[in-house]
């Protein structure tokens, strides 16, 4: 295979802008030569723009959704100082396509590296061409790691999956340098992806499934007594639940997060921020412990209604030590347990991809239910993996809660 040519570093930036000196890995400046051809970060005084372009094209509910919660996403705990975050096309001082990204901190072998979840792609119609034209520019001269789902139905990344799978790019575990780029433009040129799993589904309550009320009552008292047994946990583990996290469990957490190879970061200004201080949901959080500050595991959790219209618990989040099964069962049981007490008829969790978790989930009853046609995209895995590690689905673990489509 034809190595791509290497690029001094300065044909893509200016001596000024230093790309690779950021103190947070991964973070690379948006080139500033791309503003001759209309291609910059959006400003904090422009914003008023992209509200009207999004209610233009999304509505002016959604665009009124994006507002009650855009000082909560400026707030985000993982965002650096001076960080901006949304790559613009412009046509003189005119917005015409943007793409709001929600900055990430992932831990790649317990460091740290600067992640982009990809939120809304919206071009202006009296453009034409203008969402192509900041999708291939953000792709092709701004190298930093994107990921979210996106449908197949999207023409934008239909077009590219099959071409820029990593096993094409042999050359791809090469690192950027001040000196030189690999393959194109100092991008790890490298798009991964693979189909969504369909969700895991654990009944609680007969309700949904037997017709006949009385049938159903007497289904559920049995249900009740067998999981009274079933999902009975150790006498020395208690569940609580959290009206905030308490940063007395960030010790923990930068453990677990560390124990795990490729993670969104956790901590409990971030768990707050995301799960408490949310405007547009209600979850409960939960912690699990073996005795008083001995953490093994949390869940947090969002009411819903299954497609009967069945009360149903969510879970958005559960994080333990990597390679601890026994922990992650035991939160699932308290989740269950605390589920039914709810009033919940069912509790649903994405698929863990990984075989030794997912078989211990079957063991707790959650069976597959549904489909879904997006596919998981990343592009640019952080350096310090290679291609194979990441490609490997049991090393990454994703909650539904890390690209949720209403965070942007």
């Amino acid at each position: 295979m034809t190595r791509t040519k290497t690029l001094h570093w300065t044909d893509v930036w200016d001596r000024e802008e230093r790309p690779f000196d950021s103190e947070m890995p991964g973070i690379v400046p948006f080139p500033a030569k791309g503003a001759k051809r209309g291609f910059r970060m959006l400003r904090d005084e422009e914003t008023p723009q992209l509200f009207e372009l999004h209610a233009r094209v999304w509505g002016d509910d959604v665009a009124e959704a994006l507002r009650g919660r855009w000082d909560w996403l400026q707030s985000n705990p993982h965002t650096e100082p001076d960080e901006r975050t949304i790559p613009a096309y412009f046509r003189g001082s005119e917005l015409r396509a943007l793409q709001i990204n929600v900055p990430q901190r992932f831990r790649v072998r317990g460091r740290p590296w600067r992640a982009y979840l990809v939120g809304s792609l919206t071009a202006d119609a009296k453009a034409p061409g203008g969402a192509a034209r900041l999708h291939a520019y953000v792709r092709d001269y701004h190298p930093v790691t994107l990921w979210g789902w996106a449908s197949r139905a999207l023409i934008l990344y239909n077009r590219t999956l099959g071409e820029t799978e990593f096993w094409r790019f042999p050359e791809a575990s090469q690192s950027p340098s001040p000196a030189e780029t690999p393959d194109k433009h100092a991008t790890r040129n490298v798009y991964f992806h693979w189909p969504e799993p369909a969700p895991l589904v654990r009944p609680v309550r007969a309700d949904p499934y037997i017709a006949a009320r009385p049938v159903a009552a007497l289904a559920n008292v049995a249900a009740r007594a067998f999981d009274g047994v079933f999902l009975r946990r150790r006498g020395d583990l208690r569940v609580r639940e959290l009206d905030r996290f308490p940063a007395v469990i960030d010790r923990w957490l930068a453990d677990v997060v560390s124990s795990h190879t490729f993670i969104l970061d956790r901590d409990t200004s971030y768990l707050n921020w995301r799960f408490v201080d949310c405007p547009f949901a209600q979850y409960r959080c939960f912690l699990v412990e073996e005795g008083p500050n001995e953490p093994i595991g949390f869940a947090v959790v969002e009411g819903s209604r299954d497609h009967r219209g069945h009360r149903a618990w969510e879970i958005s989040d559960l994080l333990t030590a990597h390679g601890q099964v026994d922990h992650t069962v035991a939160v699932l049981k308290c989740v269950l347990q605390l589920a039914r007490e709810s009033g919940a008829c069912s509790v649903r969790v994405r698929d863990p991809e990984n075989d030794t978790m997912l078989h211990a989930y079957r063991k707790l009853g959650f069976r597959t239910r549904g489909e879904d046609d997006r596919h998981v995209i990343l592009w640019r895995p952080p350096i310090g993996l290679a291609p194979a590690v990441i490609a490997d689905r049991g090393v990454w673990p994703i909650s539904w809660a890390d690209a949720d489509p209403r965070l942007a």
